[in-house]
C-alpha cells in the first residue's frame, strides 16, 4: 500500500504543478506572437500608406508647373488702379495692354524672391529694349518700405512694384504665398501660371512657346 502510494505521489504533484488553466494557457500562446506580428505589420502599412500620401500632397502642393485656376482667363484686376512702392500715381495692369506681361508676385521677406530677383532683372532688360514683355510686381504681405530697401540692395529692376495692402490682387489670382508668376498675353489673358521661384531660361521659354501658339 505504502509502495503504490508513493508510485501516484508524483502525478499529483504534476497535475497540480500544471492545472488544465496553465495547460490551455501554453496552447494559446504560440498565436499571441504571430498576432503581434500581423499587428505590427498592419500599423506599419497603414504608417507607410499616410505618410505616402501626405508626401503626394506635399509635392502637389508645391508642384512648380501646376494649372492656376486662371489660367486660360481674363486678367483678374486688370482695370483696378494700385500704388507702387514709389509713388501714388495710380497704374492699372490693363496700361501694358499690347505687350506680354510677366506678372510676379513677391516680398522683402521671400528668401527665394531674393534668388529670383537677378533672372528677372535679365529678362526685363532684354526684353524692355526688345519692346515685347515686361515685369509687372505685385507685393505680397509687405510694406513699400522693405520692399525699397530689398531693391536699394538687390538693384532695381526698372518696373512697376504694385502695392496690394488689401490683398485682393493676390486673392483673385489665388496666390497663398510668394513666389508665383503669371504670364500675360497682349490681349489680356493668362497664359500661364508658375509657383515658386522662376528663372529668365524659363521665362524665355515661356514667352517663346506663347509667341508660337503652343500651351
Amino acid at each position: 500500500m505504502t509502495a503504490a502510494h508513493d508510485t501516484a505521489a508524483p502525478e499529483d504533484e504534476v497535475r497540480a504543478a500544471n492545472p488544465p488553466e496553465a495547460a490551455s494557457a501554453r496552447e494559446v500562446d504560440p498565436l499571441l506572437p504571430r498576432r503581434g506580428r500581423r499587428s505590427v505589420l498592419l500599423t506599419v502599412v497603414v504608417a507607410a500608406v499616410v505618410l505616402g500620401a501626405f508626401v503626394l500632397l506635399l509635392v502637389g502642393a508645391k508642384e512648380p508647373n501646376s494649372r492656376s485656376a486662371v489660367v486660360g482667363k481674363p486678367a483678374p484686376s486688370a482695370e483696378l488702379g494700385f500704388d507702387t512702392i514709389r509713388t501714388t500715381d495710380r497704374v492699372r495692369l490693363a496700361d501694358f495692354r499690347g505687350r506680354y506681361v510677366v506678372l510676379n508676385f513677391f516680398a522683402s521677406w521671400c528668401v527665394p524672391c531674393e534668388r529670383e530677383h537677378p533672372e528677372l532683372v535679365r529678362f526685363q532688360q532684354k526684353h524692355a529694349a526688345l519692346g515685347d514683355a515686361t515685369v509687372v510686381q505685385v507685393l505680397y504681405n509687405d510694406k513699400p518700405g522693405p520692399a525699397r530697401e530689398f531693391f536699394r540692395k538687390r538693384g532695381e529692376g526698372g518696373w512697376p512694384v504694385l502695392v496690394d495692402d488689401e490683398g485682393q490682387f493676390a486673392l483673385d489670382y489665388g496666390v497663398t504665398g510668394p513666389p508665383e508668376t503669371f504670364l500675360i498675353d497682349p490681349q489680356g489673358f493668362v497664359l500661364a501660371g508658375v509657383k515658386g521661384a522662376i528663372n529668365e531660361a524659363r521665362l524665355d521659354d515661356l514667352l517663346a512657346r506663347a509667341k508660337a501658339g503652343r500651351p
